[in-house]
């Protein structure tokens, strides 16, 4: 049995606050779900961002008991390249599957990622909730119009933003409170 994950982040320059949105669905669910939240460590990137995004989903997936049998694989998707290349770098096991429509010149090749510290918090908690399930990555172009997939990528990067959003309000009351 297969998980589909869609993820996305967003991260305000400024502030360094961050959010994720996420969308997951097994082959037994009738319909794929959406979540999302506020990423707490201070990630000051947006590669550091989306690989939190892809780590806070599936910690969250595993303690929901998702990732335990019957799945056998999670398939990632993001429009994170190097998100997608340091999972494909550092997660046992893991390989690239293509999109028929995808725009990708040539395969996510690791190229040997140098991980900053940042990094390579979210690819312990990537590799600790995929230990058990064959990992797969997919690329996804972000913010295309239509349906299917690229209305999930879409809903992924709004939920993102309205996370990032209330993380943002939420360091400027308390600046205000610290004045």
């Amino acid at each position: 049995m297969m998980l589909t994950l869609f993820t996305d982040a967003s991260l305000c320059g400024q502030t360094c606050a961050a959010g994720y949105g996420a969308w997951a669905k097994r082959d037994d669910m009738k319909a794929g779900e959406t979540f999302g939240g506020e990423i707490i460590e201070r990630v000051t990137s947006s590669s550091e961002a989306e690989l939190y995004a892809v780590a806070h989903a599936l910690d969250l997936l595993h303690k929901k008991g998702l990732l335990h049998l019957p799945t056998k694989t999670v398939m990632v998707q993001s429009d994170s390249v190097r998100a997608l290349q340091a999972i494909l770098q550092c997660v046992p096991g893991a390989s690239e599957t293509r999109h028929r429509q995808s725009r990708l010149q040539g395969p996510l090749l690791p190229h040997r990622l140098k991980l900053n510290p940042i990094e390579r918090g979210a690819i312990f908690i990537i590799q600790d909730a995929l230990r058990h399930v064959r990992p797969l990555v997919r690329h996804v172009k972000g913010h295309q119009q239509g349906d299917g997939r690229n209305w999930v990528n879409r809903e992924c990067d709004r939920i993102a933003r309205q996370h990032m959003g209330n993380a943002r309000a939420k360091r400027a009351a308390a600046d205000e409170v610290r004045q």
